[in-house]
């Protein structure tokens, strides 16, 4: 087994994304029941952290700091009812809107009801499925795919969290915490487990690279909490990057993603935009940045048979954001998340195609918008002004004559109170088509596709879920080079598509290479960055998913 970390670091670590919400009501609500580390709500596994929102949930009181964990806290418990029995969950922390528990891990798989009880009022019984296993990541900030809580073994005495200033090196030894790799073998989870492997067929998948770990098991006297100790091997092609995409698979199944950084000169990770050190501090812990972004889109889309359009939109922000809001990280980029070419993950949401666009688009929750003044676009289809927010160029039922043809553009600002004057020329040159849609997906079985066009550098993304109006479900995500034409979506990734909706949202999309820019600020100075990216899509929301 490779190295631990002391309870008291890694407690530390886990607490940064538990945060109390909502004030007290006088009866208990249930609104939700996630994974504590990737707020997956499909499942929760046997023995791992989960996170209960709602209303009235208690008095605020914990972390709980001494064994046993108990089971009553802040006047409220957790009561979860399956195979004809109650459990009691294990309680770590309680406010109005919120309890962190465990799961007890003797709770059978399957469905089972999961209630909670303050001052002898019981809530309505939550539905939620016991897994085996369903692991997550913490990250840090709690940001959806963001940066995993990992640390850097360097000897016994120093861990260092990996960080963009403090990436991993090739041959280095990581130590990857989060919470849902299973039940105890033996003991209970309000008592400090010992160290001992939980599974044996995880797999750590960094950048589509196949690693098996040396761990994986409880963080040794942490109860709940997993620890995953793998070797980052130091004679393959994993690159360097400040956002590696990291996976962990059990038994062929894939729950959230995250990211690590990696320097093998053992400097700075680097980042796609060329962020200063400076800058990826600030990026790192959340502290306040600027960055001008504008996407250009050209969508052909079907409804089902005979039903056919095609729009073209633009978007345009120029804003003021902290990391767990940022159009900088992996997140906030299309093209930049990391998610190497030839490789396919799950990630869960809700909904439709929108959820898609959130989950790939700029996050602007907590952003403040900066004044540049009248932005246009102009270029061989036309002259066309955008405001701050999203602007849609163009939306018809039949191809447009003019719009975001190719060739040569110019996206240019006048100036305003915050932003001063920039202009910025760009080139939309990649036909994109897809000559042979799929209109059907079995599930279990590969989905071959193939399509024209796309620059040399350019990458398709491939997405696709079921079509849910509310709930979670999963959905498959797939990278490939624009320039090989085809990729085929493995079965054990349609397997994972959900089994209940009969309707499903496939779309494919090009993003080229984007064109980068520094807008200058009127205080002084530049924005942190600017980005112009291009993004040609095909999609349907009539495939059948059987």
């Amino acid at each position: 087994m490779k190295p631990k970390v002391s309870a008291l670091a890694a407690r530390a670590a886990v607490l940064l994304i538990l945060m109390p919400l909502g004030a007290a009501m006088a009866q208990p609500v249930v609104r939700g029941v996630l994974n504590a580390a990737n707020g997956d709500s499909t499942q929760i596994a046997r023995g791992s952290f989960m996170s209960i929102y709602g209303q009235n949930l208690g008095q605020t009181a914990g972390p709980v700091s001494a064994y046993p964990i108990p089971t009553t806290l802040g006047g409220a418990q957790v009561t979860v009812a399956a195979g004809g029995k109650n459990y009691k969950a294990y309680l770590d922390y309680v406010s109005p809107g919120q309890i962190n528990a465990i799961m007890p891990s003797a709770v059978p798989a399957g469905e089972a009801q999961l209630t909670v009880t303050v001052n002898n009022v019981t809530s309505t019984a939550a539905r939620v499925t016991i897994g085996e296993h369903s692991f997550g990541m913490f990250t840090i900030n709690s940001q959806p795919a963001g940066l995993a809580i990992a640390q850097n073994y360097e000897s016994p005495t120093s861990v260092p969290l990996n960080l963009y200033t403090n990436p991993a090196k090739p041959g280095q030894t990581i130590i990857l915490w989060g919470t849902g790799l299973g039940a105890l073998p033996s003991g209970t989870d309000d008592q400090p487990p010992g160290a001992g492997n939980i599974v044996t067929n995880a797999k750590v998948l960094l950048n589509g690279s196949e690693i098996v770990p040396d761990y994986a098991g409880r963080a040794p006297g942490i109860a709940g909490v997993d620890q995953i100790n793998f070797t980052i091997p130091a004679d393959t092609d994993i690159p360097d990057g400040c956002s590696l995409y990291l996976q962990v698979d059990v038994g062929g199944i894939q729950n959230g993603s995250a990211t690590i950084a990696k320097s093998s000169d053992g400097s700075v990770c680097k980042h796609p935009f060329g962020l200063s050190t400076d800058q990826l501090n600030k990026l790192q812990f959340g502290a306040t940045m600027q960055a001008a972004v504008a996407i250009f889109d050209r969508g052909y889309s079907s409804l089902g048979p005979g039903v056919n359009f095609v729009s073209e939109e633009g978007v345009f922000y120029t804003q003021k954001f902290t990391a767990n809001g940022s159009p900088l990280t992996n997140q906030g980029f299309p093209w930049a998340l990391s998610q190497p070419a030839g490789s396919c993950a799950v990630i869960h949401t809700s909904g439709m195609m929108t959820d898609f666009v959130d989950y790939l688009g700029i996050d602007t929750s907590g952003a403040t918008t900066l004044d540049a003044g009248k932005v246009t676009l102009s270029g061989p289809g036309g002259n066309f002004d955008l405001t701050f927010a999203q602007v849609t160029l163009f939306n018809g039922m039949v191809p447009q004559t003019s719009g975001l043809v190719d060739g040569n553009w110019t996206l240019a600002a006048a100036g305003g109170r915050d932003v001063g004057a920039f202009s910025v020329p760009f080139t939309l040159g990649s036909q994109f088509n897809m000559p042979n849609f799929p209109t059907k997906i079995s599930r279990g079985q590969p989905l071959a596709l193939s399509w024209t066009g796309g620059g040399a550098s350019d990458l398709v993304r491939i997405l696709i879920n079921g079509i849910v109006f509310s709930g979670n479900v999963a959905a498959v995500v797939c990278t490939a080079n624009a320039k090989d034409g085809s990729f085929t979506v493995p079965a054990s990734f349609t397997q994972q598509l959900d089994s209940s909706p009969a309707g499903g949202v496939v779309a494919v999309l090009d993003f080229a290479a984007p064109a980068k820019f520094n807008p200058p600020l009127k205080a002084g100075g530049k924005m942190d960055a600017g980005v112009i990216n291009l993004i040609i899509g095909v999609s349907s929301t009539a495939v059948l998913i059987q």
